[in-house]
């Protein structure tokens, strides 16, 4: 497993392990390290030890064997690789949506984390988890204060008015996707994972156009040069594109198999979330891109995860998320840092690497 390892030259760091969107690598991210490992100013803004990995089967990073449960063996991998860094405490973040239509694969992992390493992984950021919102038949109560909130239009039971304004945008959004979802992701949920590795392995264009319509689907307003295209396709299939597709294939599984790992006890847990823009609901020259991005598939509401995460921060950020480690890489350290600032307020475990190194001094 290939990682990027950024050590902090400030006093007091916290270990953070971060897990980059699939399907991109660590080699697209490397100009985000100093942002978490040497802030301007580490008395404000905490400074971590940053652990960046490629997934298995992406860049530099080995394809997992076939016969192995890759997201468990990936999550596995992951806490070996903290705890061999020395970190036996760290905290862990994805930096990329997790609203596609049966949730993302770095999802997936950070989700694996949380549920089978809580005694390591005291803490998780998350960035627009792929919750539901709660059934009658399934959790009565937690539905009829969202069906309240709702119908009154407040901010009530656990909801924020904009909860309610992005909730209610969001269903009209989804709406009128109805009977479109064959663009971007839908296209991509069309065909079996293997036919797309075998069409992928004999087309150079195909790679590029994978990444192309990806781009286009996180909803990006980067302007990518078509050198950096190129190059972020490169690095990212470096070992072919099977070990990728495998994961993404796995994932599907898992989507149908368990639509929720829980843990055995609520892990502390910061969120990120982004809020619907009316703008984009409404008719005109640029509503049909809009649409087509993926933060407009859905609104997810920090409370529903309370029934999973002890939930310590929240942070409902205006615009679209776009592609965050390049456009707004802040917003993820800000969610590690309060996460951070939450479990130290309680527990000063994540210090105790810098002590042990004191010790041996």
């Amino acid at each position: 497993m290939h990682f990027i390892h950024g050590r902090s030259r400030h006093p007091n760091p916290v270990p953070l392990l971060l897990i980059p969107p699939f399907p991109f690598t660590n080699l697209s991210f490397r100009h985000i390290t100093d942002i978490f490992a040497n802030p301007n100013d580490p008395d404000v803004d905490q400074p971590f030890h940053f652990v960046m990995p490629s997934l298995p089967g992406l860049g530099f990073s080995d394809p997992l064997p076939s016969s192995v449960h890759t997201v468990s063996k990936t999550a596995e991998m992951l806490d070996t690789l903290m705890k061999q860094l020395g970190y036996r405490y760290y905290i862990a973040s994805n930096s990329g949506s997790s609203i596609t239509p049966k949730g993302s694969i770095d999802w997936k992992i950070i989700n694996h984390l949380a549920a089978s390493y809580p005694g390591s992984c005291l803490g998780v950021h998350l960035v627009s988890p792929p919750w539901k919102a709660p059934e009658a038949r399934k959790n009565p109560v937690e539905w009829l204060k969202l069906t309240v909130a709702k119908s009154l239009k407040a901010g009530i039971l656990g909801y924020t008015k904009e909860d309610i304004a992005s909730l209610r945008t969001s269903d009209r959004q989804r709406a009128k996707k109805k009977d479109s979802d064959m663009t971007t992701i839908g296209a991509f949920g069309a065909y079996d994972p293997n036919t797309l590795a075998y069409a992928l392995c004999d087309s150079p264009t195909g790679l590029l156009v994978f990444f192309l319509t990806l781009i286009r689907m996180l909803g990006s307003e980067k302007e990518f040069t078509a050198t950096e295209l190129v190059t972020i396709t490169k690095l990212t299939w470096l070992p072919g594109p099977e070990g990728a597709l495998r994961l993404w294939a796995e994932n599907d599984i898992l989507a149908r198999e368990e639509a929720e790992l829980k843990p055995s006890h609520r892990v502390k847990a910061a969120i990120t979330v982004f809020l619907t823009d009316d703008g984009a609901s409404q008719d005109g020259p640029d509503s049909a891109q809009k649409t087509d991005s993926l933060s407009s598939f859905s609104y997810v509401c920090p409370n529903w995860g309370k029934q999973h995460y002890d939930v310590v921060w929240t942070g409902r950020i205006q615009g679209n998320q776009g592609l965050l480690a390049w456009e707004r890489p802040q917003i993820i350290a800000d969610g590690a840092r309060n996460l951070a600032k939450a479990l130290l307020a309680v527990d000063k475990r994540l210090y105790e690497v810098e002590r042990r190194r004191g010790r041996t001094a």
